[in-house]
């Protein structure tokens, strides 16, 4: 495995390349305005493989479209949001003190805009995506996360595939909250926004975090046992 240690990256562009970059390791590295996977057609996304990220800091950039294989961030600086938009994980793990991340399904099309085109696009990823996950036994581990945020939106990752730490984060089945009963309960905005997507959506789970850097933690682990004690979240 190649190493990388305390150097800088600037404006790294990957876009419909299709590439594979496996095998290596940053420690204490900082990305600034790079791009990787930028592309719209599933045919030419970018695959990172075997490659671990440690004690590093990610500027300005963009995560579009990647299917990530064994991988692993251990400790991750954001100046703001870094949002990965409608990538496959596979062994992916996330621990140590992170940024903000976003993880969505969502795949932002870079050619026509139509909503035609967006919705094939879109339909396109997501069954790439299914079919992926349909073939292995776990895709994300955050259970020893330490994210200032941690926002796994409905779609980005199926929730049974997720290992979680069950004090901190809990799966929600939508079959639990279509009848909208939770709306009784005193839950947060946050709590509540992420119940309304899932019944928006078909995806049949999703995983709530209490990011243990947030401002509003000890609040959303009250969300977390209050949604347990409903019987809308799993109990793990």
């Amino acid at each position: 495995m190649r190493t990388f240690e305390n150097q800088e990256f600037r404006r790294f562009d990957d876009r419909d390349s299709g590439a594979t970059f496996a095998n290596v390791e940053f420690r204490g590295c900082s990305f600034q305005s790079c791009i990787v996977s930028m592309t719209d057609q599933v045919k030419k996304r970018s695959t990172i493989r075997g490659v671990r990220i440690v004690d590093c800091e990610a500027l300005g950039c963009s995560l579009r479209t990647a299917v990530l294989d064994d991988v692993t961030v251990d400790g991750l600086k954001t100046n703001a949001l870094l949002v990965a938009h409608g990538c496959a994980y596979r062994h992916v793990t996330l621990r140590g003190r992170l940024g903000k991340l976003v993880l969505s399904e969502f795949v932002p099309p870079i050619r026509d805009k139509s909503d035609e085109y967006k919705a094939r696009v879109q339909a396109e990823f997501t069954s790439a995506n299914a079919k992926l996950y349909g073939a292995i036994d776990w895709a994300l581990d955050i259970s020893e996360a330490d994210a200032n945020e941690l926002d796994i939106q409905a779609g980005a990752v199926p929730g049974h595939l997720v290992r979680r730490d069950s004090r901190t984060q809990c799966l929600i089945k939508r079959e639990k909250v279509i009848d909208r009963s939770w709306e009784k309960l005193d839950l947060s905005t946050l709590a509540q926004v992420k119940l309304n997507d899932l019944v928006s959506k078909t995806h049949p789970s999703l995983v709530f975090v209490a990011a243990k850097r947030a401002s509003k933690f000890r609040t959303y682990v009250d969300d977390i046992k209050r949604l347990r004690d409903a019987g809308v979240a799993e109990l793990d």
